[in-house]
């Protein structure tokens, strides 16, 4: 059975690989929410319709200007959406 850290860390991998060479318009941007993700993983949200909301509406990381940031980065992400869509249908096989 696979466990939100198990998805979590699939989900992370697969981030850091694609952005660890990426060159396009939001490279550092993509990044730094890497970092920021990879430093609160523990502390991070369910891998739902709530994981983006989570990070206005609670305090993840017990400080509202790095969950802001998180938030931020979140709503300038292509790659990150793309990797947990990714990891959303390798569950549901």
């Amino acid at each position: 059975m696979k466990t939100k850290s198990d998805r979590m860390t699939r989900l992370l991998k697969l981030f850091d690989e694609k952005t660890y060479n990426h060159t396009g318009k939001n490279h550092y941007a993509e990044r730094a929410l890497f970092h920021l993700l990879e430093k609160w993983k523990d502390r991070l949200p369910p891998l739902n319709h709530y994981f983006h909301k989570a990070f206005r509406q609670v305090d993840v990381t017990d400080d509202g200007n790095t969950d802001m940031a998180i938030w931020c980065l979140l709503n300038q992400s292509k790659l990150f959406w793309e990797c947990l869509t990714i990891v959303r249908k390798r569950k549901q096989q």
